[in-house]
């Protein structure tokens, strides 16, 4: 709702004193007590096929609906928005997790036609329907408009009798350029109410917010028009919080009422809503509501809770499919079409490096160049960092994960003439911030980032303790993380290839960690060590520090071929057996003419990993990877048709190849939920037998999958109780799926 000055003129604190001492305060606090409370279970407020439950209004023709405004379309609510008024819950409700799902339509109304597309969720209606100017309840709204989604307003108005509702909120805020009210954690507390009304914007909107159609400020979390976004509001008691699209937006304590009916409002916008329910609370042991992990367990990127081998988002659990064309993504000129490219074939996770080097001639530094040529450390340069703001806002867009790596080694090392440190501003001839006696920094270093010849990665306390320069470091993590914290879909990779000290990457694991906790927010970091072999003992950093580490990072294992490669991914999730972690594969190498084995190469290591339980696996940017072309997008295509119908978070690798016999070596390579689904990958056909002895007389499906085409051929019944023949129907990659028929 986009209003600005409703003023009542009765006191609060006159009402709130005859409410409290008055009988009508006990009346009140019986209809908290009435209310209901999703305890037992999920209430759906919008069933999918009626407005059952629900009440309508309408300013002109108050309980009619004579255009039909509210309505539902193809098992959603539509709320075609030609009126102002709202669809109201016939109950009373409290302490709850309130779940919107919405799409904007295209139409708006006057004398809104121009203007952004404007709605409102409003909570704790209490009072006369069109108790404010004939339109809606009394309540507080949580804001629903272009550009300022999860903005707080309290919608003055009458009770039944005439008299004003008291309302009430308060919060940590502060004040923008001009003055206007924001939530910001940790900041003043003030208190609101009907003659100290102020709008409470979310801590994001834009200052230069505008009332135009389509709006869009720089870090708004909404979804392009037309795309589906999501609003969890969690009110217990007078606190609630508000997350728009897994950014947690908005927070309030203290609010009166403390319940009431819920408004979803009719604005001359039209809305779309596919999903609008209430979800019991999660308690902490304390008795507290554990707000953020209710929202991170629903939103965030994290271990999934009952498969921990595998990453849940959304609440889902998700493999994690990737191929793309550069590492620092978001320095791309075309990002958005290439994240569109990926997004059509399946594929759902990229790597993106904070790398900086220019060796395409499009990507720019972190820090400010001044007119003399140098960089000041301590100015930014905004277009970098607005290019990975958009990065992260276009990925989460499209639910594409993100696993960042801070420091790239490459970008700090002469090797091969690169010239790459030559030209940072790190470099002490580059910046006007320290010098080379200051920092021990020297203007070149050619060797191999493996050499460790650079003390830039020895800053830290527990290495050389180097002040001078970690300070600017430190500001450039934090700078980084003042974005990505915002976002849900965001992983954390210390470094590119690093063979260097562990107390390097603990530094600044540590330090990622302990400013998401500041942030009221869990995230997961790893690092990725340079050793082709993961045998080596610089991997036992993160294999045996699961509480510094919560995901593994197995990418220098792509390295290997056939067999080998297989058995030292096994070798590895046995050893996490006793900590069960998510292992990432960012990197896939291999691309004909390349350095680091062939297209075939390449193409098996992308499936030998999802089928030996990797949690994710991406091809890596040509020529060292086959980058996202028409190849890896079949690939990746055929391992979603396959992984819709293989349950392959329950699967167990059939790590030392037990199930298959007359078997030769990388021939095939199988996985399974025991006694219900067997997958089995052929990387260039073969012929191998699959024991099912132990299942004698039930009855199983067999279908083979054509990776190259994409393709599934026609399923033919099999029989268990012993073994069972697979025979590839032709040369190339396939896969064959076998599994149980429910019985009669």
């Amino acid at each position: 709702m986009n209003k600005m000055s409703r003023v009542l003129t009765l006191s609060l604190l006159g009402q709130l004193t005859l409410l409290w001492c008055s009988p009508a305060g006990a009346i009140d606090n019986d209809r908290r007590r009435m209310a209901v409370s999703p305890d037992d279970g999920v209430i759906k407020l919008f069933d999918g096929e009626s407005l059952k439950g629900l009440t309508t209004w309408l300013k002109d023709t108050q309980h009619e609906d004579p255009r039909n405004v509210f309505r539902v379309t193809n098992g959603m609510l539509h709320i075609t928005g030609n009126g102002l008024g709202a669809a109201i819950t016939e109950k009373e409700y409290r302490d709850y997790h309130l779940v919107l799902e919405f799409k904007w339509g295209p139409r708006t109304w006057a004398p809104r036609t121009a203007k952004a597309r404007d709605s409102g969720l409003l909570v704790h209606s209490t009072g006369a329907e069109g108790g404010y100017n004939g339109i809606w309840m009394p309540s507080i709204e949580v804001q629903i408009i272009e550009g300022g989604m999860g903005d707080f307003i309290l919608v003055t108005g009458d009770d039944e009798h005439g008299k004003p509702v008291p309302l009430s909120i308060t919060c940590h805020t502060d004040r923008d350029r001009d003055g206007e009210v924001i939530w910001k954690k940790d900041g003043k507390q003030e208190t609101f109410d009907v003659q100290n009304r102020q709008r409470v914007n979310w801590y994001g909107r834009d200052p230069e917010w505008q009332d135009v159609l389509g709006y869009r400020g720089e870090r708004d979390p909404d979804s392009p028009m037309g795309e589906w976004n999501r609003m969890d509001v969690v009110c217990d008691g007078g606190h609630i919080v508000v997350t728009f699209n897994g950014q947690k937006v908005n927070e309030a304590v203290n609010c009166y009422p403390s319940f009431g009916k819920i408004q979803l409002q009719s604005e001359l916008a039209e809305v779309f809503v596919r999903r609008w329910e209430l979800r019991p609370l999660t308690k902490k042991p304390s008795g507290q509501t554990a707000f953020t992990d209710e929202t991170q367990r629903e939103t965030y990127i994290q271990p999934d809770g009952t498969h921990p081998f595998y990453w849940q988002y959304k609440g889902e659990p998700v493999l994690l499919l990737g191929a793309s064309d550069d590492d620092n993504l978001f320095q791309m000129p075309d990002l958005q079409e290439h994240l569109e490219k990926m997004q059509q074939v399946g594929a759902n996770y990229i790597r993106n490096t904070m790398s900086d080097r220019a060796n395409k001639g499009f990507e720019v530094y972190p820090f400010k160049k001044l007119p003399s040529g140098k960089y000041d450390l301590n100015q930014w340069n905004e277009e970098y960092w607005s290019r990975f703001n958009n990065m992260l806002q276009w990925t989460f867009q499209r639910d594409i994960v993100v696993q960042i790596e801070v420091w790239d080694r490459f970008d700090y090392s002469d090797h091969r003439k690169s010239n790459n440190w030559r030209k940072h501003p790190y470099n002490p001839r580059n910046n006007r911030n320290y010098t080379s006696a200051d920092t021990n920094l020297k203007p070149f270093y050619g060797k191999h980032p493996g050499a460790n010849e650079q003390p830039f990665f020895f800053s830290v306390p527990q290495l050389n303790d180097n002040q001078r320069l970690l300070r600017f470091q430190e500001a450039q993590v934090d700078k980084m993380l003042s974005y990505a914290l915002a976002y849900p879909h965001v992983l954390y990779c210390i470094d590119n290839e690093t063979g260097g000290s562990p107390d390097w990457g603990a530094y600044w694991a540590n330090r990622i960690r302990q400013r998401a906790r500041d942030a009221g927010v869990d995230v997961h970091v790893t690092e990725m060590w340079d050793a082709w072999d993961l045998a080596a003992p610089q991997h036992q950093a993160t294999f045996d520090h699961p509480e510094i580490y919560s995901f593994v990072d197995i990418s220098q294992n792509n390295h290997q071929k056939g067999q080998r490669h297989w058995d030292n991914a096994q070798r590895v999730r046995h050893r996490l057996a006793a900590h069960p972690r998510p292992m990432n594969n960012v990197k896939i190498y291999g691309a004909d003419g390349g350095p680091f084995g062939s297209n075939r190469d390449g193409l098996e290591r992308f499936w030998r990993n999802i089928v030996g339980g990797a949690a994710s696996s991406r091809f890596h940017r040509p020529e060292a990877g086959l980058g996202l072309g028409p190849e890896t997008a079949a690939h990746i295509k055929s391992m979603r048709l396959l992984t819709r119908e293989l349950d392959i978070v329950r699967c167990l690798p059939d790590s030392g190849c037990e199930l298959l016999a007359e078997r030769h070596e990388n021939e095939a390579y199988a996985t399974r939920v025991p006694g219900e689904q067997y997958a089995v990958y052929f990387p260039d056909g073969g012929r191998v037998e699959l024991d099912l002895t132990q299942y004698a007389a039930v009855s199983f499906a067999m279908k083979w999958l054509d990776i190259a085409a994409s393709a599934w051929q026609p399923e033919h019944a099999v029989t268990g109780g012993g073994p069972i023949v697979l025979t590839a129907p032709g040369k190339g990659h396939w896969a064959v799926l076998v599994h149980r028929v429910p019985g009669p």
